[in-house]
């Protein structure tokens, strides 16, 4: 897997600071590839690092003009750096890829969620759905955004995207982490996130979270059956291995928890080093002389 596929999981999973780092050393290693600079404009865009990410972006454009979702995000940032003209501009351009227009405002719309301007993603994604009722992914992204302020409307939602499009995975998906994390209903996620398996049995991120949810509900052996299987499809991302780390120590297995810890520091040292001293999780290692030697190695503490 090279730095561009390990980027691209980061970025997809939400983790933007690290997607960025592949990303960067993606198009350091190859600067011809329109794909690896949209990549880390995108990533750069959710960063707020708007002027890096326009350069990066028209970067990706001088190799291939024809990038309809691209034209769209630099016309978002240049709006967002106040020059309206460019802004206008790359709409345009946008406008003469002949996309319909509801699918227009569908992209304005999760860029604006990505970029976390939660009230012109609304306006946006209420547009495109107004033109095209029947689109389930405006219905997803819309729970998508409900979910920081309502989660019952956004469950209602996903569950009407669901009606529309009921062989999504990432719908499934989706109920589950609200049942997860902003519910408590280990259950109910589970259920969500089994279907969602039976779709699309390769998602590491859908593995990791039910594994994560039968670690919460105490049945140890099939949360560390689920997050070995996340590692499997994903070895390059750190979290599966934090949370098996969290899972052996709860059990008190402090040397397979100081194995899984130690694989997650090689990977991603910035992150876990914020991590460990705080996590409760973990607190059966805390007094272990070798957690102290992690950090020192990996934290210069």
């Amino acid at each position: 897997m090279n730095n561009y596929e390990i980027g691209r999981i980061y970025l997809g999973s939400g983790e933007s600071k690290i997607a960025e780092k592949f990303l960067r050393k993606a198009v350091e290693e190859n600067s011809n590839s329109a794909n690896y600079w949209a990549a880390f404009g995108e990533c750069l865009a959710v960063l707020g690092k708007y002027d890096n990410a326009k350069d990066a972006l028209k970067k990706s454009l001088a190799i291939d003009s024809n990038q309809v979702k691209i034209l769209l995000l630099l016309s978002q940032i240049y709006k967002e750096l106040g020059e309206e003209n460019k802004s206008v501009e790359y709409f345009m351009k946008a406008e003469e890829q002949n996309v319909a227009i509801n699918e227009v405002y569908s992209i304005i719309g999760r860029f604006a969620l990505n970029m976390n301007k939660l009230e012109e993603a609304e306006e946006y994604l209420k547009r495109a759905l107004s033109l095209n009722p029947q689109n389930a992914k405006i219905y997803n992204t819309l729970a998508l955004l409900a979910r920081k302020s309502d989660i019952e409307q956004a469950i209602k939602l996903v569950k009407k995207a669901l009606k529309l499009k009921p062989d999504s995975a990432s719908f499934y998906f989706n109920l589950g982490n609200f049942y997860k994390f902003e519910l408590k209903n280990y259950d109910e996620a589970i259920k969500y996130y089994e279907k969602s398996l039976e779709l699309n049995s390769n998602s590491f991120t859908t593995w990791n979270n039910i594994g994560i949810t039968y670690m919460g509900k105490g049945e140890y052996k099939k949360a560390e059956e689920c997050i070995l299987k996340s590692i499997e499809i994903a070895p390059v991302h750190f979290r599966a291995y934090y949370n098996l780390a969290c899972l052996f120590s709860l059990q008190n297995k402090l040397d397979k928890a100081l194995q899984y810890l130690e694989k997650s520091f090689e990977l991603v040292p910035e992150n876990i080093c914020r991590k460990v001293p705080n996590d409760p999780d973990l607190h059966n290692l805390w007094e272990d002389y070798r957690v102290a030697h992690l950090l020192s190695k990996y934290c210069g503490e």
